[in-house]
């Protein structure tokens, strides 16, 4: 493994989400709001990636179940977090 596919964007901005998220930034600055839209887009993308990855491994019956259960959970989990949030 080499180390450019190391540092893929698919591993980069979910890290940085998580930063974004443990800083604990509560400005209501809208730079720092689309910036926090903008990592939270990156890290759903992230997601999907990773899940398109491990379905084409597994093959055909099971790849289509596993990505459809992996969009679920993170539509769930949006519509979760936008409830909680008021």
């Amino acid at each position: 493994m080499s180390l450019r596919s190391l540092f893929h964007w698919s591993y980069i901005f979910p890290v940085l989400s998580l930063v974004y998220y443990l800083l604990g930034i509560t400005d209501d600055s809208p730079l720092l709001a689309a910036l926090g839209g903008v990592f939270l887009i990156s890290s759903v993308l992230g997601a999907v990636h990773h899940a398109e990855v491990v379905a084409h491994k597994v093959g055909e019956p099971f790849g289509t179940i596993i990505l459809a259960i992996a969009i679920t959970v993170l539509e769930v989990g949006l519509i979760v977090s936008l409830m909680i949030a008021g």
